[in-house]
C-alpha cells in the first residue's frame, strides 16, 4: 500500500508469511519511498537490490524565477 500527498510520501509492505513489515515514510514528494521499501524487504530477505543515488538539490536562480 502506498499513499501520497504534495510534500510527503509513504509505503508499507506486509509479508505475513515472514511476520515482516516494511514502513518508509517521507518528507519528499519524490517517489523514492516504494523502490527504498523494495530494497529494504530485498535487504532483509537476502535478496539483490538495486542502490538508490541520493537526490540533489537545485536552486533557482533569483534572475531566473518570474515575477
Amino acid at each position: 500500500m502506498n499513499g501520497r500527498s504534495p510534500g510527503f510520501q509513504c509505503e508499507i509492505q506486509r509479508y505475513t508469511d515472514d511476520d515482516t513489515l516494511v514502513i518508509v515514510l517521507g518528507n519528499l514528494y519524490s517517489g523514492t519511498a516504494s523502490p527504498m521499501a523494495d530494497n529494504l524487504a530485498a535487504i532483509l530477505f537476502g535478496e539483490p537490490y538495486e542502490s538508490i543515488s541520493p537526490l540533489e538539490s537545485s536552486r533557482i536562480k533569483e534572475s531566473d524565477a518570474r515575477p
